[in-house]
């Protein structure tokens, strides 16, 4: 089995604390290379079809435009993982820490997903 993989990294929101976004997101998508191709090509139809250079969810003109990019990547063999942060949680220093898995902690959760 074959376990060299390509990750894409994003980020949504600023971490300023104080001065920031209320939320902070950061995903990373996780693509075998064996995989990478298929991707590839769902990505080019994808941009062909809407007649856009990029995929930016902001920039997409309405609701169906967002759920068939979601269809079409749906059929693709990749992982994705997000982490969502509370900055209005944080300290300037770092996170705060607490018990594991509270609604009120700045770390709202790391979700993986296997589509």
């Amino acid at each position: 089995m074959n376990y060299d993989c390509t990750i894409y990294i994003d980020e949504a929101g600023d971490l300023g604390i104080g001065r920031g976004t209320r939320w902070f997101v950061l995903s990373a998508v996780i693509i075998n290379v064996c995989d990478e191709p298929k991707i590839r090509n769902i990505m080019n139809s994808v941009k062909h079809r809407l007649n856009i250079h990029d995929i930016h969810f902001r920039t997409l003109r309405n609701f169906e435009q967002k759920t068939s990019v979601i269809n079409e990547l749906a059929n693709g063999n990749f992982e994705y993982l997000n982490v969502i942060i509370d900055t209005s949680q944080s300290q300037p220093y770092g996170l705060t820490t607490g018990s594991a898995g509270g609604l009120d902690e700045p770390l709202r959760g790391i979700f993986r997903y296997r589509l």
